[in-house]
């Protein structure tokens, strides 16, 4: 993301959120039909991401001054900046509750205009299947419709703040 804003002369901040220990315990919201729960959709699963490596990493690129990463669960970082707005937000989440905590947290806080970016709406219900109860739970009451990039070579899901 910092690439891309880059190669088009544009300098923003960017806020990237993980726990870097891996999924938290998924909901029964999270479980496929069958009432079991996809392999990559149990506790602990991306655990191996290192803090520090990605750190180094973005530091070789240049990008420290733009990209700030913070750890742990969302309900636990979230609220230390409960003072921003945000004009874009890309939730890559996976599982149900993570997502209502984001959801909850940053639609209120999204500028008029802004957006909000679903990674897993439809195309990984099969691994997923949390991920599309959330937002549209979460959508239902509210004036934002979603809506699909046209372009994207996967279906991807947005929603525009009004």
């Amino acid at each position: 993301m910092a690439h891309r804003l880059r190669t088009r002369g544009l300098k923003m901040d960017l806020i990237g959120f993980d726990s870097f220990e891996g999924f938290p315990e998924p909901d029964r919201e999270d479980a496929l039909p069958d009432g079991t729960y996809h392999p990559q959709a149990i506790k602990g699963v991306f655990n191996d991401a290192q803090y520090n490596e990605l750190v180094r990493k973005i530091r070789l690129l240049g990008y420290s001054n733009n990209i700030r990463l913070v750890r742990g669960y969302f309900e636990d970082t979230l609220i230390r900046f409960k003072g921003m707005r945000f004009s874009l937000v890309h939730l890559d989440c996976d599982l149900y509750q993570s997502y209502m905590t984001c959801l909850k947290f940053f639609y209120s806080r999204i500028v008029p205009g802004g957006y909000i970016v679903f990674d897993e709406y439809d195309f990984s219900r099969a691994v997923y299947p949390g991920a599309k109860k959330a937002i549209d739970s979460f959508l239902a009451d509210k004036s934002e419709k979603l809506m699909r990039f046209s372009d994207a070579a996967s279906p991807r899901y947005f929603i525009c703040k009004q």
